[in-house]
């Protein structure tokens, strides 16, 4: 999965995070290590290589996206299902944080040989989370917020029954505790989720404090549960302090530093002075933010928010008292402050996720801060019944022809995927797989025929041809240097070989790849040609095989008369010896994927040593470099995901590739800054 996501571009922000700790032993649930991998680009980065796919293909005439368009029934013949019928709704301008027209104005009907559900889970339909609500979480609130837009309102599951599927696990949730009211919603009751850091002292709906393991951060459910045993709300009490260095926000917008910045914004907006903007734009504006400079006020505010259900100012104090007297006592027996303790071994915590403990009473770490926290919907666990292959499952275990579903229309997996303590943070991992697994089943009944249908070689060579190896091995039995050429790590040089003579590289200090240009020395216009060389004779090369010259020239430049490394053949990966795979290494592509400027890679040593050779500028030296022959380079293809990948070079020093001239050629050889490309390139 990583090596896919990676070849779509998706990155990871380096400090790991919680998804939580646990509520149990050290034999129950929960993380032992910190495995939340944030992004970059958070959700929008995720979404966005599909989005630009499925805009391509839309411009291809492969796709046909129906906004407005509403399924109301799946079209079942012969116990399978063909296709969908609904309505198109009108066209709607409904304002942000507004449902949009449910107005209909004709029907459609589509049919396909498979039909793919993607709908997403209950989330927002609050009637129905409560009609499917677990009663081992307690009571189901009757006041929540919506982490979802409401149109995740699990229609295509009644849908779906209806056309024979099954559903399974459907009292199994995902909810938060930690929601508060978005003050600029994007749907209606549109609610946020607080990641909280470990510090924040948690207090139930009656003003009890919360007892270990349901503090911040440690169990959802268990804390669900018990935040549900007393009412419906629950409240962070915290210090500025705290908010500045352990809030953080869920959502797109939210986060702005790492969906559209970079290492700067986020530095400057996780380390610099304050909480992030959108924290703090939430305590000044959020409903559910209360902020006082003592507590005789913040708590009187508490109860003007919450009339029913009151909390005692006396009450609340004792519990904070009680809690601060602990940051003293080297014998520290408040669980949660041990916890801060614990958090703080870890460096990425402690670098931006948990503040230094402190007295939350001592004014000079205020002012003092409330949040009312309201539950907040979010995940599906349960739904639509699928196998492993996302096909649908009829009530009595047999697939339904022709339906599939993935993502959170089938809990993230099949249905069955998650238990009822699944871990945070291995959703998303469902959703994404379930999704590719499908795609690549939902095909054409022939498919198999096509698949099987045997390949032909585009370009045989028996035609074509071949160089007189016998003659060319008598005379490396006489060769004499003549000249030596040598190349310094992370750079490139020139060199000259006339018609009729020899050139060897070897490798003579360690394992060290390098990649090959080769020009006409009378015409820069006639250079190697690697895709036709690829065409005529294989992704690699080896003895007699030979370098083949651009149109319209279109012949031999080199031959290879020996090969050191041909031993090699083909490993179990499907990696070989001197590509003609590869271009090279280069500086827009190192900016394009990791930013940042870096002008010893191949491609700028070949454009330097040839600008060198014949004292013009790089700039009119770049344009005659061009793909290379990639010498000692170990390389293939993925067989999953058809990615070019490299690995450790079996070269050692004294090995060697040899070429006979067969034109007069000026060469350029790069000591590849990768080394053995055996980790970077």
């Amino acid at each position: 999965m990583r090596s896919w996501l990676n070849g779509l571009g998706m990155r990871w922000f380096p400090v790991v995070g919680w998804a939580e700790r646990g509520g149990a032993g050290a034999n129950g649930h929960g993380n032992t290590v910190p495995r939340f991998h944030i992004t970059w680009g958070t959700s929008t980065g995720v979404v966005k290589p599909f989005a630009g796919l499925m805009v391509r293909y839309a411009a291809d005439g492969r796709l046909k996206m129906g906004f407005r368009h509403r399924v109301n029934n799946l079209i079942v013949e012969n116990g399978a299902v063909k296709g969908v019928s609904g309505d198109v709704l009108e066209e709607s301008r409904a304002p942000r944080g507004q449902s949009t027209s449910r107005q209909v104005v004709s029907s459609f009907e589509h049919r396909a040989e498979a039909v793919i559900i993607c709908s997403g889970g209950i989330g927002g339909n609050h009637a129905m989370v409560r009609k499917h609500w677990p009663a081992r979480l307690g009571k189901a609130p009757k006041t929540m917020v919506a982490g979802v837009p409401d149109y995740v309102d699990g229609r295509m599951h009644g849908i779906a029954a209806k056309a024979g599927a099954g559903l399974i696990n459907e009292d199994r949730m995902w909810h938060y505790c930690e929601g508060i009211q978005n003050f600029d919603p994007i749907w209606p009751n549109h609610g946020i989720r607080i990641l909280p850091g470990p510090s924040s002292m948690w207090f139930d709906a009656k003003g009890d404090r919360m007892e270990a393991p349901y503090l911040p951060g440690f169990d959802t459910l268990g804390t669900l549960r018990r935040i549900l045993s007393m009412g419906e709300h629950s409240w962070f009490i915290l210090t500025q302090k705290i908010i500045e260095k352990e809030f953080a926000l869920s959502g797109s917008e939210q986060n702005a530093d790492l969906t559209e910045g970079g290492w700067r914004e986020v530095l400057q907006a996780r380390l610099g002075k304050g909480a992030t903007p959108a924290v703090e734009a939430f305590k000044q504006k959020g409903a559910d933010f209360i902020v006082a400079d003592r507590l005789e006020e913040l708590v009187a505010q508490m109860n003007a928010l919450t009339p029913h259900a009151p909390i005692g100012l006396e009450h609340i104090r004792t519990q904070i008292k009680a809690r601060d007297a602990q940051l003293a006592n080297p014998f520290c027996k408040d669980a949660q402050i041990t916890a801060i303790h614990g958090a703080r071994q870890y460096k990425g915590d402690k670098l931006i996720r948990t503040a230094k403990p402190h007295a939350i009473l001592d004014a000079a770490n205020g002012p003092l801060i409330a949040v009312r926290l309201n539950v907040i919907t979010r995940k599906s666990l349960g739904g639509l019944h699928t196998d492993i292959e996302g096909r649908l499952l009829a009530p009595d275990g047999t697939v339904l022809d022709g339906l599939f579903a993935a993502g959170e229309a089938s809990g993230f997996g099949g249905g069955g995927y998650h238990g009822y303590n699944a871990l945070e943070g291995t959703f998303l991992g469902g959703c994404l797989f379930s999704g590719r697994r499908e795609t690549r089943m939902t095909e054409p009944t022939d498919a198999q025929a096509r698949r099987d249908i045997k390949p032909v070689i585009c370009y045989p060579v028996e035609t074509l041809p071949a160089p007189d190896m016998d003659i060319l091995d008598a005379a490396r039995a006489t060769l004499t240097k003549v000249d030596e050429v040598l190349v310094p790590p992370r750079d490139a040089r020139c060199f000259t070989a006339p018609a009729g003579h020899f050139f060897r590289i070897t490798s003579v200090d360690g394992s060290q790849v390098g990649d090959l240009n080769l020009w006409n020395a009378n015409d820069l216009s006639e250079r190697f040609y690697s895709g036709k060389t690829r065409a005529l004779h294989g992704t690699h090369l080896t003895k007699g095989q030979r370098m083949w010259s651009s149109f319209p020239a279109l012949r031999p430049m080199a031959t290879i008369t020996h090969d050191s490394l041909a031993w090699y053949g083909k490993d179990t990966y499907g990696g070989s010896v001197h590509d003609v795979i590869g271009t090279r290494c280069d500086p827009y592509t190192h900016n394009l994927l990791s930013g940042g400027q870096y002008h010893h890679c191949c491609h700028s040593n070949l454009t330097r040593a040839l600008a060198d050779h014949l004292g013009i500028p790089c700039a009119q030296a770049e344009p005659h470099i061009h793909d290379v022959l990639n010498v000692f380079m170990c390389t293939g293809f993925t067989r999953d995901t058809g990615q070019y990948f490299m690995k450790a070079s079996p070269v050692r020093p004294g090995d060697s590739l040899e070429f006979f001239a067969e034109i007069d050629l000026l060469g350029a050889l790069s000591a590849c800054p990768g080394g053995d490309c055996s980790t970077v390139h």
